[in-house]
């Protein structure tokens, strides 16, 4: 018995649009990993993460991390965004995303101050964190193997 649709996507999820071409929210699975599409309320680069942009009540746009408690949503890691741009955000499994300062591999890790990075969470702020580290950096301001749970 068939619980789900198929569905055959005919771009790749490098591209960016200037229009809505799918429900903002809508999910797609590739290479072991989960993508959501939203809508860019600011300009977001390639490996930046982001978090839902409250300015918009419909849950359907995102930018750029840029407090230690930002929740994270999820990591720009296959495209490019200007604002208004709508696009694929990686929102589970392996990801590449830019790292503030060192980290451990299996760390968990929460927003930083600066847009769009990662760093180690705090010990006791760990409520919102849905990423851990799957390698060591010790760079800063370097991108870096981590996964989205």
């Amino acid at each position: 018995m068939a619980t789900g649709t198929s569905f055959h996507f005919y771009e790749p999820v490098t591209t960016a649009h200037t229009t809505q071409k799918f429900p903002l929210g809508f999910r797609r699975m590739e290479n072991g990993k989960e993508y959501t599409y939203m809508k860019a309320g600011a300009a977001i680069a390639i490996n930046e993460a982001v978090k839902l942009d409250t300015a918009d009540t419909t849950g359907g746009t995102v930018k750029k991390t840029a407090a230690v408690a930002d929740p994270i949503f999820g990591v720009a890691e296959s495209v490019a965004l200007a604002s208004g741009e709508y696009g694929w955000i990686t929102t589970r499994g392996p990801v590449s995303v830019l790292i503030l300062d060192a980290v451990a591999a299996e760390d968990l890790l929460g927003a930083s101050a600066t847009a769009g990075t990662l760093q180690a969470a705090a010990a006791g702020n760990v409520d919102h964190i849905r990423v851990m580290a799957l390698e060591d950096g010790v760079v800063a301001n370097s991108t870096k193997a981590c996964y989205i749970f």
